[in-house]
């Protein structure tokens, strides 16, 4: 609308044009290509051809992208096609197209499924629909040069190695929807140096944050567990803060980090073992708030307190501990 014609005028045009069958798109339709499917188009962007995809009906009475095939580096996935939602982005859909630098993805999607996004290495920028629940297996592993992601509060699933790789990244926030997480979800983003554990959240999932960046963990008052290989050989990683309310702490879920020289472990904490901490050259202290864990798994009987360099501290009176030696480790309290 040119903003120097009178609304008035403008408005009754708009009606009469329509009442009488006017040539072009009725301004609230959108767009068809030469086969008559419609595409969804902003006030200022346009919807790539839908002839550059191929797509099925899904179960949730949408579609599903499971194919592109044009070249172009920046795409509009078209909103909707046959009359219908576009809700979701099919498996390798745009895997190893290395000419794809942005992809704009619609609002009404709701799953990125295997793959979709892998090893995509000139791809800077792409949208995290609003009502995303599932991100799957893989599905931006390898897309080195993504530099921003924000996930939404509606996303309930991170599959395995979903942004593996993803090496220009420097931040990323959890919402506390996530209740699934698939086995190292952001391994290897080296260039993470920020984490944000939204309060809520009550579980990190297996080698979730191995080998990143960051250096400084503050866990939520929510969070239960700790998974396998969580925080392992973050090269950077000089403190993390556990809350009380924590309740497992997994095999290596701290481990192989060089750089953490103290732990403080809260009361709560009923589940540990002796390889929570393994690897960790430069730890030298572990503090217990309470009590001595009510499963701590000591599995190697090999291992006494001349094989290890750290010291277990315990407050005087805390039951469970022994001294000069806990479980083969020197013991001291604090």
């Amino acid at each position: 609308m040119k903003k120097n014609t009178p609304l008035l005028f403008t408005l009754c045009a708009a009606l009469l044009c329509s009442l009488a069958g006017c040539g072009g798109n009725p301004p609230n339709d959108v767009p068809s290509d030469s086969s008559g499917i419609t595409q969804n188009s902003g006030p200022s962007e346009q919807a790539s051809p839908v002839g550059d995809f191929e797509y099925t009906g899904n179960s949730d009475n949408g579609i599903t992208i499971s194919k592109y095939t044009g070249n172009d580096t920046d795409v509009l996935i078209p909103e909707k096609i046959d009359g219908k939602d576009v809700t979701q982005i099919g498996k390798n859909i745009f895997a190893h197209k290395q000419n794809l630098v942005s992809v704009k993805i619609p609002d009404t999607v709701t799953v990125i499924e295997f793959g979709a996004f892998k090893d995509c290495l000139a791809l800077t920028t792409v949208n995290i629909p609003p009502r995303l629940t599932s991100i799957k297996n893989a599905a931006f592993s390898g897309c080195s040069k993504l530099t921003d992601i924000t996930l939404p509060e509606t996303l309930t699933e991170i599959a395995q190695m979903a942004f593996e790789k993803c090496s220009s990244l420097t931040k990323i926030k959890i919402p506390k929807t996530v209740t699934i997480w698939g086995q190292q979800v952001f391994l290897s983003c080296t260039g993470i140096k920020e984490i944000e554990l939204e309060e809520g959240l009550q579980t990190i999932g297996y080698g979730a944050f191995a080998n990143t960046g960051v250096a400084n963990v503050v866990l939520p008052a929510s969070m239960r567990e700790v998974g396998e290989g969580a925080f392992g050989a973050c090269p950077n990683l000089t403190s993390i803060t556990l809350n009380e309310g924590l309740v497992t702490l997994d095999t290596l879920s701290l481990g192989g980090q060089s750089k953490l020289t103290e732990v403080v472990i809260p009361a709560s904490v009923k589940n540990i073992n002796e390889r929570t901490f393994s690897g960790c050259s430069s730890l030298k202290s572990v503090k217990f708030e309470g009590d001595a864990p009510e499963n701590y798994i000591h599995s190697d009987p090999r291992i006494t307190a001349v094989d290890v360099d750290y010291t277990i501290y315990y407050h005087s009176g805390a039951k469970g501990f022994t001294t000069p030696e806990w479980n083969g480790y020197k013991t001291q309290t604090w």
